[in-house]
């Protein structure tokens, strides 16, 4: 079974394959630009990306060999969702726990200053609750690392993540789909997919990305099911309380 830290990723990297194609140091830091994973050199048209920079690209513009997964995620958006066995969500709730650091104890491993939710009575975090921060590697890797899972969760129990990549402080780069934006967070763009599990459950997840910062925010929860209180309305306001710093 995987690593609960794995999963927390996945289910953000489900959308940051196609929406980011490069968001961690994957290059050394003296590297101005970086070769576009997937793409094989002298053979595919290879665009290139600046590192610590933002860069959108249409589908055309990618290799052959990834705009098969690019154009499988233009049929979820065409479906409404994408249908999923919700098997690691219950691997996560039960085994994740223990890995969790405080913000003290996260942030002296992190290359970066993890963000904060706005607060105020009113504000859209204010029904939940920190419980910790999850981060790539075991204890045993002091890092620093270039990025953090904040794990938290709402009054009515259900789970809420918030995957936070500093790919500008990392010496990666962000490489976004341009067909694939379908949301907006603030002026920044942004992609909504829901996913749907057997037995009704659904985890509603949304990605955005800063000059600094790759956000991806994960809910267990269907945001779009009529007369949801917490619906997406919600979701993006929640998502512009996140203060980076």
């Amino acid at each position: 079974m995987r690593h609960p830290r794995r999963i927390l990723a996945g289910a953000a990297l489900g959308m940051l394959c196609p929406l980011a194609a490069a968001a961690t140091a994957t290059s050394p830091p003296d590297a101005a630009l970086i070769p576009m994973p997937g793409a094989r050199a002298g053979i595919d048209p290879v665009p290139y990306i600046q590192q610590g920079r933002v860069t959108i690209l249409s589908i055309d513009q990618y290799p052959p060999a990834m705009r098969e997964a690019l154009e499988q995620e233009r049929d979820i958006d065409r479906r409404g969702f994408e249908a999923v066995d919700a098997t690691h969500w219950d691997w996560d709730d039960a085994n994740g726990r223990p890995d969790l650091l405080a913000p003290d104890e996260a942030r002296a491993r992190l290359r970066f200053t993890p963000a904060t939710f706005a607060g105020g009575a009113n504000a859209a975090a204010a029904n939940l609750h920190a419980e910790g921060l999850l981060l790539p590697g075991p204890r045993s890797m002091p890092g620093p690392w270039g990025s953090a899972t904040h794990v938290l969760r709402r009054n009515d129990g259900v789970p809420v993540y918030l995957q936070e990549v500093a790919y500008a402080e990392s010496g990666g780069a962000i490489m976004l789909t341009r067909e694939l934006l379908n949301a907006k967070v603030g002026d920044a763009p942004a992609r909504f997919k829901l996913q749907r599990a057997p037995g009704g459950r659904a985890m509603s997840m949304l990605v955005w990305v800063t000059p600094r910062r790759y956000f991806a925010l994960s809910v267990r929860d269907d945001v779009t099911a009529p007369g949801n209180a917490y619906d997406r309305d919600w979701m993006r306001r929640l998502a512009e309380s996140v203060q980076e710093h």
